[in-house]
């Protein structure tokens, strides 16, 4: 699959949170399925928000709210919504990590309305 995530991220290395503090990849197995040159983390102790940009302007987002319960989405700067997906923080790191990048030819492309969502706290 193409898309622009190297294949083997350094999982050893904590990624930084906003108020300075650390999510480690011991604290939160997610971590483990995440490159940390390409996630920007803010949040609360409780909900963990992850971003990486895309060169388009497109932005997949992880949210955690608990081990058992986390989302992911693409939006992208013209059409809004374009994914989404909801399971547990390891399913959704691993899920969100394969989508293609934007721009390529499997990569999400089709908005999603509101009324389609099947969790709309997205």
């Amino acid at each position: 699959m193409d898309h622009d995530t190297p294949d083997s991220p350094d999982h050893d290395t904590p990624t930084t949170s906003a108020s300075g503090g650390l999510l480690t990849p011991e604290d939160h197995p997610f971590l483990h399925e995440l490159d940390p040159d390409q996630w920007t983390y803010s949040g609360t102790a409780v909900v963990k928000t992850l971003v990486r940009p895309w060169p388009d302007g497109s932005e997949d987002t992880l949210i955690v709210l608990s081990p058992d319960s986390a989302y992911v989405r693409r939006d992208d700067p013209g059409k809004g919504l374009v994914k989404q997906e909801r399971g547990t923080a390891v399913e959704m790191a691993r899920l969100i990590q394969h989508v293609p990048a934007p721009g390529t030819p499997d990569a999400p492309n089709d908005p999603i309305e509101q009324h389609q969502l099947r969790d709309p706290m997205l």
